[in-house]
């Protein structure tokens, strides 16, 4: 069965299909309804300051979505510390504690 849920754009992945149409705060359609959103299209939301989107699943489907989510969401908590580690990359105990990050991020933190 399908079902409609309005998320989070934070929480919106890559494969998502639009239940609605999208609109700006004028009212000009972004995405019409059953758009499958790509990487591209979510960033673009992010820009339009949208903070939630309309999307379909299925009801058998609803964890699937949650753990497409906290995926997404390790994937970039491990880019930022990617970012931050950026300018001192080549020096051994910044390397050391980047590691330790990413590996704790993974772990859920254990």
């Amino acid at each position: 069965m399908r079902s409609t849920k309005s998320i989070p754009v934070e929480d919106a992945v890559q494969g998502m299909t639009l239940s609605c149409n999208l609109t700006d705060q004028h009212g000009n359609v972004l995405l019409p309804e059953n758009t499958i959103l790509t990487e591209a299209m979510i960033g673009s939301i992010r820009r339009h300051d949208i903070a939630e989107v309309a999307v379909e699943f299925d009801s058998d489907d609803d964890q699937y979505a949650s753990d497409q989510s906290q995926r997404m969401n390790l994937e970039e908590k491990i880019k930022r510390v990617d970012q931050l580690f950026l300018l001192h990359e080549n020096e051994s105990a910044n390397l050391q504690l980047k590691q330790f990050l990413i590996n704790f991020i993974r772990s859920g933190g254990k």
